[in-house]
């Protein structure tokens, strides 16, 4: 009998003990408060609802067994330790800094107190926790040194909310024609910084100027280009493709004087009209020709390894020949040669494409000159140069070349010859 009653009393000390030390939890819904003099609702219900800050409390007179008036709760928040309801009173329901969950405790100590770490909300944190993590009180932001910066209802500090970073700028694309015929470059640049609590990334585009553009590039803005009519003749036709004709006009746009595309451009017109009408004779002299030029200029290019004898000798002899020519004249009227839609096909398929090599726009007026030119280059003369440079070259393509190099020459000093007398 003592043996069992021993045991019990054992026990019942143990429990004690145990019961002393540990925290006894209470849920949030078993706490009353009145908002704005309102009907009792639980804390809970409060804190679910937003209603722990920027309004008016009092305790609840309707409290049931078992419930407990928020009065009754002793929290810590950045002014000190007191009764919950004294801090929302005083709209004081602000973290300390140090995050405590601990407490010194009333200076009354006859007053009975539940701490705020001893009440569990539904989200799993004790109420303590909830405040030190800021949940009772509203956020404000403001902008310090470029960032955001947050701060609570209590005019506390909470540190840096955002950095904003610094402006920056991208890299610049690749060189465009623009409309002051310069080569410009782009570039994507940021501006940051922190306007109004928030922060703020404001692009805009950057341009570089570096200076005058190749003119091919160029075309995009000139609608009326143009200038290397037998290749166009070829192309318009489908006997040059669109990579090699965007070659030959590149090529010529860098290397040939405004003057040789003149001299060529007067010679080149009659050649076409002479082509359309006889296209084998075309086939059989004119297209090899050609395409020893376009091997030529490939090589020259650094598109291709090997170069043309016969391309080298129209480059090389024949473009000054034109240029000699095309000293006199004005730009002829190549473009009369094709149709508007063949033109607007050709334009719209090869955006770099020459408008004039240079800037001719103020020479439109046909200079006494032209007609000189334009006389002495019909179709039977270039017809015959072609007859008879493929008469004396045979069956050679470079006797054929040189045959019509000098042939060429020869037409040059007859019009200078004519000039002279004008």
């Amino acid at each position: 009998m003592k043996k069992g009653l021993s045991f019990i009393l054992a026990f019942f000390l143990f429990f004690s003990i145990s019961f002393t030390n540990s925290a006894i939890m209470h849920q949030a819904s078993g706490f009353k408060i009145s908002v704005d003099s309102g009907s009792a609702i639980t804390l809970q219900q409060a804190a679910d609802q937003g209603l722990l800050k920027g309004h008016t409390y009092s305790s609840s007179a309707s409290i049931l067994m078992g419930e407990h008036n928020i009065s009754q709760v002793w929290v810590s928040v950045n002014s000190g330790e007191m009764a919950l309801l004294q801090a929302l009173q005083t709209n004081k329901l602000c973290p300390k800094n140090t995050k405590p969950l601990t407490y010194s405790g009333p200076t009354d100590k006859s007053q009975a107190y539940h701490l705020s770490t001893e009440i569990s909300l539904s989200s799993g944190q004790n109420f303590q926790q909830a405040i030190n993590d800021g949940k009772f009180n509203g956020t404000s932001f403001e902008c310090y040194n470029n960032d955001v910066y947050s701060k609570n209802s209590c005019g506390d500090s909470m540190g840096k909310y955002q950095e904003c970073g610094d402006s920056y700028c991208g890299a610049y694309g690749a060189e465009y024609c623009g409309s002051n015929q310069h080569a410009l470059q782009d570039r994507t640049c940021h501006t940051l910084g922190c306007s109004n609590g928030a922060c703020y990334d404001t692009p805009y585009t950057e341009t570089r100027d570096n200076g005058d553009a190749p003119i091919y590039w160029c075309i995009e803005n000139e609608p009326d280009g143009g200038g290397k009519v037998i290749c166009t003749e070829l192309y318009t036709t489908g006997v040059l493709d669109n990579e090699t004709y965007k070659m030959d006009v590149k090529y010529a746009a860098e290397h040939f004087s405004k003057e040789a595309l003149r001299g060529y451009q007067a010679w080149a017109i009659p050649v076409v009209k002479a082509m359309r009408k006889s296209p084998e004779e075309a086939k059989r002299i004119v297209i090899p020709l050609v395409d020893a030029f376009m091997e030529e200029i490939a090589y020259r290019s650094g598109k291709s390894e090997t170069g043309s004898e016969v391309g080298k000798l129209l480059l090389d002899e024949g473009v000054p020949l034109f240029e000699r020519i095309g000293k006199y004249i004005d730009e002829p009227d190549w473009k009369s040669l094709f149709t508007q839609n063949q033109l607007n096909g050709i334009f719209e398929n090869n955006k770099f494409l020459l408008y004039y090599l240079y800037d001719l726009k103020s020479l439109f007026q046909e200079n006494k000159y032209d007609t000189i030119v334009r006389d002495y280059f019909t179709e039977e003369k270039v017809r015959e140069m072609f007859y008879d440079a493929e008469r004396r070259g045979g069956n050679s393509q470079i006797g054929v070349a040189k045959a019509l190099v000098e042939n060429l020459r020869k037409a040059a000093e007859e019009i200078e010859s004519l000039i002279k007398f004008v």
